[in-house]
């Protein structure tokens, strides 16, 4: 229960169907926190507001509410790689950090305080949208299996790819079958008191932006110079660190133009930037990927086509994931060039046409057209853009 409208719902839902419902409030960031200079708030959600909002629904439904503290392992866990990453030239995706290493690490949490009888009876739900089904296997199993939600423009299995079939047996996603403005009627007509709450957009720890965040946490930056592909020097950066690749606003840069980042150079401590979006230095076809995870547990036969998404928002491209590399290779690609960091065992995404902004820290994830929808497969984290 997260205080917003898509979690109240699916709680709802579920008392409906006739599940024995208990809300869980994971506390996840302070109202004030102490390494903001000046007690700033930068909470976006999971704060105290949200909090209240979240009784008030139990309240309502009926229900008992449990309040978890989970700063110090929200901080550790994703809040600190988050900065890391950046400091170090990525470009990471928290929202994936915290479903992995947070949110369903819940359930193995519920399940260890559980009594032995009771645990094959206890399911954990969330209101994010996104489809799950159990098909029969050999041998009398099952294998758990995601689709994309109803309503692809709210569709959320980018941030699910790193959970795993035991995880999955577990869980329940009551409004995946449900577009946005309908979950907003059920609502209303249930008289819940968020019906009309605004949506968190944004990183929900961040209450601004992400670069007066960035700003406020980490290390110094050294100052370079901004050159064109061309080479031509035309202004400064204030740090490596505060640009991500594809990145137009906030450059700072005066006439011509529109300029975009195309690379990070942490040996030289330069930033490239294009002229106009078009410009080929901002495209690539393949991507060496790393902390791969497959749904079913095992690595499908290579290679493998696949619908690829290297961001969130990204309608998908096809491409081929093939085998693993025994090593990274030396070194990274030009929009990362110095990098350190890579992983030992690596598989290779290759799109079948070059693909705009691929930025190292972020997730590719992939899926496959079948039957009953477009399935989530898995997915990993770009270590290195080639080109």
């Amino acid at each position: 229960m997260s205080g917003g409208v898509d979690s109240s719902v699916a709680a709802a839902l579920l008392g409906q169907r006739g599940f024995e419902v208990r809300g869980v409030f994971m506390r996840y960031w302070g109202d004030v926190d102490g390494l903001v200079p000046g007690g700033k708030d930068f909470t976006n959600c999971c704060n105290l507001d949200a909090m209240n909002d979240a009784q008030r629904v139990c309240d309502h439904l009926g229900i008992p509410l449990t309040v978890m503290d989970l700063r110090e392992q929200f901080r550790q866990n994703v809040v600190k790689p988050f900065l890391v990453g950046y400091e170090s030239g990525l470009t990471p995706n928290p929202c994936v950090e915290c479903n992995r290493t947070i949110k369903f690490e819940l359930i193995d949490r519920i399940l260890s305080e559980a009594a032995e009888a009771e645990k094959e009876s206890i399911y954990f739900a969330t209101g994010h949208y996104v489809r799950n089904f159990q098909f029969p296997i050999p041998n009398s199993q099952f294998r758990q299996r995601l689709f994309v939600a109803q309503d692809p423009h709210k569709d959320q299995s980018y941030f699910l790819y790193t959970l795993t079939q035991e995880k999955l047996k577990r869980l329940l996603f009551p409004i995946g079958e449900f577009a946005k403005p309908q979950v907003r009627t059920l609502a209303q007509e249930m008289e819940l008191p968020v019906a009309l709450k605004k949506e968190s957009q944004e990183v929900c720890f961040i209450k601004n932006n992400v670069q007066e965040f960035l700003q406020s946490r980490i290390r110094q930056q050294s100052e370079g110079v901004v050159v064109t592909t061309t080479g031509e020097e035309i202004g400064r950066h204030r740090g490596l660190a505060f640009y991500t690749i594809g990145q137009r606003e906030g450059l700072g840069l005066g006439g011509g133009g529109p300029y975009y980042v195309a690379q990070k150079d942490y040996v030289t401590n330069t930033l490239v930037v294009s002229i106009g979006a078009e410009d080929k230095t901002l495209f690539a076809r393949t991507v060496i990927l790393s902390k791969v995870n497959w749904l079913s547990g095992q690595p499908p036969p290579e290679p493998i086509r696949v619908i690829a998404k290297p961001r969130y928002r990204h309608p998908g491209a096809t491409a081929v994931v093939s085998g693993s590399r025994g090593q990274s290779p030396p070194g990274r690609g030009p929009a990362e060039a110095g990098v350190p960091g890579a992983s030992a065992q690596t598989i290779i995404c290759t799109f079948d046409q070059p693909e705009r902004a691929l930025t190292s820290g972020q997730s590719v994830v992939f899926y496959q057209d079948t039957a009953e929808g477009l399935e989530l497969l898995g997915g990993g984290i770009i270590e290195m853009v080639e080109r």
